[in-house]
């Protein structure tokens, strides 16, 4: 099977959905890793990952796509930044 897929750019990018009703996931960053054994996409050097109005945004973002879990580092020089949007449940009118 594969190893590792890795993908390169000014930025590479990917698109792809977490749940299948779900909007997509917008990302790009210098370098995209997929290594399928470990569940593991990273995304190194400029990288951001765009779910909705949610954005994160470091030098090395890694998402676990058996956890569904994003992460990122963060050192004393390269800090990550985190926007999320509010969860606002829908209300329906009762007739």
């Amino acid at each position: 099977g594969i190893k590792k897929m890795q993908a390169w750019g000014s930025p590479a990018t990917s698109v792809f959905t977490i749940n299948p009703h779900d909007d997509p996931t917008h990302t790009q960053s210098d370098t995209i890793i997929f290594e399928p054994k470990k569940n593991l996409l990273s995304f190194q050097n400029n990288a951001t990952i765009t779910n909705d109005d949610n954005v994160f945004q470091g030098h090395l973002i890694t998402y676990n796509t058996l956890s569904k879990v994003i992460s990122y580092p963060s050192d004393q020089t390269k800090r990550g930044t985190m926007v999320i949007e509010p969860y606002q449940k829908l209300q329906t009118k009762e007739d």
